[in-house]
């Protein structure tokens, strides 16, 4: 029996904030994983299903650790544009509430 090459595949195209590219060095916003699946025997299918499992489990972790950088670094520059909120906004309301 020939051995044949099997592969998983994930492509990303994530499109963020306009103008917060510029300051995330080292991200690209498209990316394609491959991971092989490297099954030693393709008659015994609990092995082919247990390196099938390994190599989902490694592209997964690939993507998650990605992907964790894009939303550390847009969700750092999400935080600077927007105006901080007031705190005590909410606290008439209450002394309202008290006096009688």
């Amino acid at each position: 029996m020939t051995a044949t090459s099997r592969t998983i595949a994930i492509s990303y195209d994530l499109h963020p904030p306009s103008g917060s590219e510029s300051n995330m060095p080292g991200l690209t916003p498209s990316r394609s994983i491959q991971v092989p699946v490297k099954a030693d025997d393709d008659r015994d299918i609990k092995s082919y299903y247990t390196t099938l499992h390994h190599a989902v489990e490694e592209a997964r972790n690939q993507i998650g650790i990605d992907l964790t950088k894009w939303r550390d670094a847009v969700g750092k520059d999400e935080a600077l544009k927007e105006p901080k909120k007031n705190v005590n906004e909410g606290d008439d309301e209450d002394e309202a509430e008290e006096e009688p």
